[in-house]
């Protein structure tokens, strides 16, 4: 989803997500790796040395450029897409490029349907305000 939108940051208003996986660092190299390299017919050497260059992290300027607005909801207990390595360093890349960001932290959650991630009010009035 991010490595879309930084590259096409003239085809949205806003970007917003719920525990998106955005650190290819994180996921899937450190939880899935098997599967991506079959994926992307690598060995690991090679696609440790390809990933930045593919990373949406390191590419966010495109995005703060035009001023898109960011919201992510993502919770703190998140094993699956950790918290700090994935929604949070978008966060502070974000806030030093001077882009307008909000991360709501759910307390207690993980990777994982609840009514908090997906009836989350603040998402909701972003989404439709953007819209």
């Amino acid at each position: 989803m991010l490595s879309w939108a930084v590259k096409n940051p003239n085809k949205l208003a806003a970007y917003a997500g719920i525990y998106p996986v955005q650190n290819l660092r994180s996921w899937p190299m450190k939880r899935s790796l098997v599967a991506t390299l079959r994926d992307f017919e690598v060995d690991e050497k090679t696609f440790g040395q390809m990933i930045d260059q593919h990373n949406p992290i390191n590419h966010l300027d495109p995005l703060a450029e035009v001023n898109i607005p960011i919201f992510i909801v993502h919770g703190d207990s998140d094993k699956v897409v950790p918290l700090e390595e994935n929604s949070g360093l978008v966060r502070d890349h974000y806030k030093k490029l001077g882009g307008e960001i909000e991360l709501e932290v759910v307390t207690g959650a993980g990777h994982q349907v609840i009514d908090a991630f997906f009836k989350s009010k603040k998402i909701i009035e972003f989404i439709i305000k953007h819209s």
